[in-house]
Formats: C-alpha cells, sequence, structure tokens
C-alpha cells in the first residue's frame, strides 16, 4: 500500500539551526511523527529532480533531505537525486530499489514534462513505499494537475497549459504556499480570486499553507491542519491548524472501473447530441454492449470475445469520445507500427480501451512522446471508417431508446 504524502514544504529552517542543519522536517500538525511511522524500516531513498539539468543544486538538496530523514532517527544507506543523469531504466531500477520516493519542489510544468519524458507515470505505478510529495512535486501527482501561473507572462499567456496529465497518485489537486501567496498578484491579476477561483469551475482545489499537508492511505484522504478548498467558483476555510479532516473516501475496488483514467473527473462542457454522456464513464457503460468483432480491427476480430470487448477498439471508440468530450487523441507506440489510440481532455488522460492488454502497464506519455493522431489518417482506411460510423450509429440508437 502507498502512503503519499502531499506537502506545501515540509522543512522546517529553524528547527534545523538548533541541529546544525539547513532544515528538518515540521512537527506542525504531526508531520514528522506520521512520516517516521511510515518509513520505518526503509533504508533506500532516491528524489526525483523538478529541474533535472541542475545537477549540483539537485545533489545538494537530496543530501540536505538525508540529514532531514537522520534527524527522525531513520538510518538511511543512501537518498539519491534523479536527474537528466540517469537513464529511465537506471530511475525505473532505482525506484524499485527504494522505500522512499520524494518529488522535488519547482516549476510544476517543467518537471511535469520530464516525469513523462522518463515514464515516471508507469514507474511508479503499483510501488508499495511512500511518496512524498514537495510544492510542485505534490502538485504533478494528480491524475490531472492544475499548473497554477506563477512565472511573469504565464498568466496572461492564452498558449500556457494550465491543465496537464499528471502521476495519476491521486485526484486531489492542492495549491501550496497559500501562507505566502494570497494575496499574490501575476501579469496584473490576483493569483486567486482573478485565476484560480475561475479556473475552479467543474473542478475542485484545496490551498494549503507550509504547516499543512494531506495524507493519502488505505483509500482515504485526510488534510492535517489549515485548508481552503475552492470549488466551482467559490473559496471557503475548510479547517484550522492542528485540525484532522477527512477530503475524500475513494471507492471501494468492487465499485470501480477499470479502464485507464476512470478516476480522472470531468464533464463534458460542451453540446455533443450524445444525450446522457456526461463523463468517460457514462460512455465507458454505453460502449460496454455494443462493442463486437464487426467494430473490431480486423487482424485482430479472431482473438475478440465478449470477455475482452475492448480488443481491437481504440481508434473508432477515441474518436467517437474526441466528438464527445472534445480534446485530443494520442497513440501509444506498439512496436509493430501501430499505435493504440487514446484521449486527453484539459490534461485528463482516459483509455477506454485499456483493458484489452490485461494486467500490462501502457506508458501515455502525450506531448513528451506519443505522436498525436488524426482521424483523417485514420479513416484513409475504409474499413476503419466504416466501423467508426456503425458504432457511432450504435450509440446513438442506444441513447435514443
Amino acid at each position: 500500500m502507498m502512503h503519499l504524502f502531499l506537502t506545501s514544504s515540509p522543512c522546517d529552517d529553524a528547527g534545523g539551526a538548533a541541529l546544525g542543519l539547513p532544515y528538518v522536517y515540521r512537527r506542525d500538525n504531526g508531520f514528522a511523527q506520521l512520516l517516521r511511522a511510515r518509513v520505518q524500516g526503509a533504508r533506500k531513498a532516491v528524489m526525483l529532480a523538478a529541474w533535472p539539468d541542475e545537477h549540483e543544486f539537485g545533489d545538494r538538496i537530496a543530501a540536505e533531505n538525508a540529514d532531514a530523514f537522520r534527524a527522525l532517527g531513520l538510518p538511511l544507506v543512501s537518498l539519491r537525486m534523479l536527474d537528466s543523469r540517469h537513464t529511465r531504466e537506471e530511475i525505473r531500477q532505482a525506484v524499485a530499489e527504494s522505500g522512499i520516493v520524494l518529488l522535488s519542489g519547482g516549476h510544476v510544468p517543467t518537471q511535469n514534462r520530464w516525469f513523462h519524458a522518463i515514464g515516471l507515470p508507469g514507474i511508479l505505478a503499483g510501488f508499495g513505499g511512500t511518496v512524498l510529495g514537495i510544492s510542485a512535486g505534490s502538485m504533478n501527482c494528480c491524475s490531472t494537475v492544475y499548473a497554477q501561473p506563477e512565472l511573469d507572462g504565464e498568466a496572461a499567456d492564452p498558449a500556457y497549459q494550465r491543465f496537464l496529465p499528471g502521476l495519476g497518485l491521486t485526484d486531489i489537486m492542492i495549491l501550496p504556499h497559500y501562507n505566502q501567496v494570497h494575496d499574490h498578484f501575476l501579469d496584473g491579476l490576483h493569483l486567486f480570486r482573478d485565476i484560480s477561483v475561475p479556473d475552479s469551475v467543474g473542478r475542485t482545489f484545496y490551498a494549503i499553507p507550509d504547516e499543512s499537508f494531506i495524507l493519502q492511505e488505505d483509500g482515504h484522504a485526510t488534510l492535517y491542519g489549515e485548508g481552503w478548498r475552492i470549488r466551482d467558483g467559490v473559496m471557503e476555510k475548510i479547517s484550522e491548524y492542528n485540525d484532522i479532516t477527512a477530503l475524500q473516501t475513494m471507492l471501494p475496488e468492487a465499485d470501480m472501473y477499470h479502464f485507464y483514467g476512470w478516476n480522472h473527473v470531468f464533464r463534458a462542457s460542451r453540446p455533443s447530441g450524445y444525450a446522457g454522456i456526461a463523463t468517460p464513464c457514462d460512455l465507458y457503460d454505453a460502449l460496454l454492449p455494443l462493442w463486437s468483432a464487426d467494430t473490431c480491427a480486423p487482424r485482430m476480430r479472431a482473438g475478440w470475445s465478449g470477455d475482452n470487448p475492448t480488443l481491437g477498439q481504440c481508434s473508432i471508440t477515441a474518436f467517437l469520445a474526441q466528438d464527445i468530450f472534445g480534446g485530443q487523441v494520442f497513440g501509444v507506440p506498439l512496436g509493430d507500427g501501430n499505435y493504440h489510440c487514446y484521449n486527453v481532455v484539459d490534461g485528463c488522460v482516459f483509455d477506454l480501451t485499456s483493458e484489452q492488454f490485461g494486467t500490462a502497464a501502457l506508458e501515455y506519455r502525450p506531448f513528451s512522446g506519443d505522436p498525436e493522431q488524426f482521424r483523417d489518417v485514420h479513416f484513409a482506411k475504409k474499413e476503419k471508417e466504416e466501423r467508426y460510423r456503425l458504432l457511432r450509429a450504435r450509440l446513438l440508437d442506444a441513447l435514443s431508446e
């Protein structure tokens, strides 16, 4: 079971000075005690960089965090910074050998691009240790990352992407350092009143100060300390210092869907003509009885069965989902010249037909490796366009009943 800490800043400079260290881990709201209890026995840790090319800086931060762990009475053998000096395979092996993974603070989009370039979502899938997110690292843990504008020009730039696909470890979007930035202006706009509060329509953000943190484990997420909830254009304080607040209870396994991205929460925001389809889960439910051998790709048709209904359905399903939700279609290279198609909408990655691969984990890397897919290219194959039209007609018929 993964223990996931989402922090703003776990570092206590004053406490560190008393021990001759740059910082130690905070005792505020019970953080140090809870962390110590969950990493007992871990001897190796790794830290994933936010600035992967800043090697000297990264090594210093790793050494400082190693000292902070030892100040908790935890005799770590090593804490390595993983950055652009390491290959993807070296990073995968280092994570597999570690009981603790730290995700550094820094610039959210920069770190996000690197995380996807090294395939970190796949590397962390199934990780059973403790993950400690710090600032940007915490923000990038989410399935859909809200990259709150930070640098001059980002708030005013219409091309700046505020929503990005993340690591998929949680659905909780945090806004760190609220104590420092609550009255900050960027590009002439108030960071919260004019930017993040309007961006919250259809979503939920949690703004936390440096002393607060969120712990997600065993299907539950809990806020320790002071916090503000920003949801649907409304911001309200929900807790005080030393409060313990349950944020959400994850769905039990029996109620979960099993396609990738089923829990990436958003709703259709544009007229589509597909009444009753508001989320990817709605579309999955509607398509499940409609996928068939005659909508399956011809090269896979012999293997299609009701026990594996999504086999060979990826491209026509992804383009049908695009009709309803908008966004883009990307393709995971399969090594045989073909691509497995999936959708990205406002930073949310979902793959309605991922179950055809069973327990094999695909690596989704939109914007950093997976090429975008276009229907005019795919539908140059007439049989594929005909299968798409057949599936769409079946869906519209089913929705009209």
